[in-house]
Formats: structure tokens, C-alpha cells, sequence
């Protein structure tokens, strides 16, 4: 079976208008941080992709940013927030119920 890959070249906003894609049933793979970041269009746009039935795969390797004060008081903007993920982290010395 053979998979096929593509690199995308353009910003998030033309994935749906992009021919050489099917309408669902993509995986995009993801890393952070990216060299130009993404604007609000392009991450709604993103957004509506994946409802769309297609996946993200994010893989974030500045996630010590998370973990600065601001965004711990609850300023968690960013790629996994508007793709509906957050992220919690436990308080030191305090362990995480589950």
C-alpha cells in the first residue's frame, strides 16, 4: 500500500481549495514552533479542515512556553486552542486527580 505525502506550500487558508487533495480523510503533521506564524484566518481556516474530516498532528517543541505564568493564569491562545485543545498543568507539589 502506498501512502501518499504531500508538502504543503502555501498558508492553511487554500487547503481547501487545494485540487491535489482529497476533501477528507488527510493528516497533516505539524511542528511547532513554525517560521511564520500562522494568522487568525489561516487558523480558522485550519479549523474548519479538520471538521471537515480531516487530522492534525501537532508536535510542539516550544511547549515550555506553556508553562510560563501568563498562559498558566489562563492566556492559553495558540494552535491547540483554537483547535480545541488545552492544556492543564498540575501546581508543584500538588498531584493531578485521574
Amino acid at each position: 500500500m502506498a501512502i501518499r505525502v504531500k508538502s504543503l506550500r502555501s498558508r492553511y487558508d487554500r487547503l481547501l481549495a487545494d485540487a491535489g487533495l482529497p476533501e477528507r480523510g488527510n493528516l497533516m503533521i505539524l511542528t511547532l514552533p513554525q517560521a511564520s506564524p500562522a494568522r487568525q484566518l489561516e487558523m480558522e481556516a485550519l479549523k474548519d479542515w479538520v471538521e471537515r474530516g480531516n487530522a492534525a498532528l501537532v508536535l510542539d517543541g516550544s511547549i515550555e512556553v506553556w508553562h510560563s505564568r501568563s498562559l498558566a493564569a489562563g492566556d492559553r491562545q495558540g494552535m491547540a486552542a483554537v483547535l480545541g485543545f488545552s492544556l492543564e498543568f498540575a501546581r508543584p507539589g500538588r498531584r493531578s486527580a485521574g
